[in-house]
């Protein structure tokens, strides 16, 4: 009769955050939904990524990585609307063109394939 070997558990307990950063991060967000205009991709007056960071604790960085990342990007203030209207369709364009990309890619290997198939075909009935 075999004996198994333990198996270490798949649950493997992640390090949590203490209660002040958990409350940190909290606070981070409830901020960022009253300070930061998602419409006009900046800081209502008198908020700015430093000033959240200081009310929460945070690093300044992590402060801007998650407005960044979960709220958007900060235009300068008093740029013309025009230019914000276009530096969003830029950005829009942008990501349709990486995705035509990706599929230019996709089609290009297949037709690489079957290029080499025929090569092959041909090689072999010569």
């Amino acid at each position: 009769m075999s004996q198994s070997s333990p198996q270490p558990s798949r649950l493997q307990a992640k390090p949590s955050a203490s209660p002040a950063a958990s409350d940190a991060i909290v606070n981070l967000y409830l901020i960022l939904s009253d300070a930061y205009d998602r419409a006009k991709k900046g800081f209502k007056p008198g908020w700015s990524d430093e000033r959240v960071a200081r009310e929460t604790g945070l690093a300044l960085g992590v402060v801007e990585e998650r407005r960044e990342r979960d709220f958007g990007p900060l235009m300068p203030a008093g740029l013309p609307e025009d230019l914000v209207t276009a530096v969003e369709a830029a950005d829009k364009a942008m990501t349709a063109l990486a995705g035509a990309r990706v599929a230019f890619n996709v089609a290009l290997d297949r037709a690489s394939g079957a290029h080499a198939e025929v090569l092959r075909l041909v090689a072999r009935g010569a």
